[in-house]
């Protein structure tokens, strides 16, 4: 049985990361959608906030989940939706008639990773203020913050068998471009920029192997070069991204791979583009 709903106010104990959706929304836009969704690609730990039986969670990361084939539903970290969309996409180009999303998103127009869903359908559009997520309290009840949303959210459908479409990332700064025409995403690497010559490089360990990890803070995401990741016998999954190198040229991206990173104390998960670029990185 799931946890007890209270309306009281939002304690500062709360864990505001934890966003359940409302499981009586959900239903009813399945209901309207004729949609049965088969994976909850962002739970807790202990599933104690999934919305569906089968869930991932940081342990059991969606990042690396092949999803093809299946009905999703991505209520996404906003820090890392740029990475879940991707990742989303990537396994709907291997079985584009059969898998399919249902995206809960800030309506944030001007965020990098926009142009990737304006095109999708919206099933459902929630002002800034709605009472639509809950939260864990100290006491293990979901509390729903009782002031609402800080911006407005919208619930976006993906089906299968639309094809998978693109639009350039852009950084949050630039202006709202007109509607793209078809093609691959674009994501831009900064550290090729410069004419100095100069950059930061720091020693780590990427699946394993010792290595010279390139620091560049100006990326939209991480990568390595083709040659590299074959000698390491890294496997990618197929995607296509198209690369703004940041030198006035442009690469495209045919995979990508999801491993451990590893420099000094510090060990975290990243996704990898595999890009044709000759480099050492």
């Amino acid at each position: 049985m799931s946890p007890a709903v209270t309306t009281e106010s939002f304690p500062r104990a709360v864990d505001s990361s934890d966003r359940r959706f409302s499981p009586a929304e959900l239903k009813d836009i399945c209901s309207d959608l004729a949609l049965q969704l088969d994976l909850d690609a962002c739970a807790n730990v202990d599933g104690s906030n999934a919305l569906l039986k089968f869930h991932c969670s940081p342990e059991k990361s969606f990042l690396e989940r092949n999803c093809a084939g299946l009905n999703v539903l991505l209520n996404m970290p906003y820090d890392q939706t740029l990475q879940y969309l991707l990742h989303y996409f990537s396994c709907k180009s291997q079985a584009p008639t059969t898998t399919g999303a249902l995206l809960i998103l800030p309506r944030w127009t001007t965020a990098k990773w926009w142009p990737l869903v304006q095109h999708l359908q919206q099933v459902r559009y929630y002002p800034k203020g709605s009472r639509i997520f809950d939260y864990p309290s100290p006491n293990g009840t979901r509390v729903r913050y009782q002031y609402g949303t800080k911006w407005p959210v919208v619930v976006l459908y993906d089906p299968p068998g639309r094809p998978v479409q693109f639009g350039a990332i852009r950084k949050s700064s630039d202006p709202p471009p007109p509607p793209p025409p078809p093609g691959p995403p674009m994501v831009r690497l900064a550290a090729l920029r410069s004419s100095s010559g100069l950059s930061v490089t720091l020693r780590g360990h990427v699946a394993g192997t010792d290595m010279n990890c390139l620091f560049d803070t100006g990326a939209d995401v991480s990568f390595i070069s083709i040659p590299k990741a074959k000698a390491m016998g890294l496997a990618p999954k197929p995607c296509k991204v198209l690369v703004d190198l940041g030198n006035g040229a442009t690469d495209t991206a045919l995979g990508i791979s999801r491993v451990k990173l590893r420099i000094g104390p510090m060990t975290t998960q990243v996704s990898l583009l595999h890009l044709s670029m000759p480099s050492s990185f």
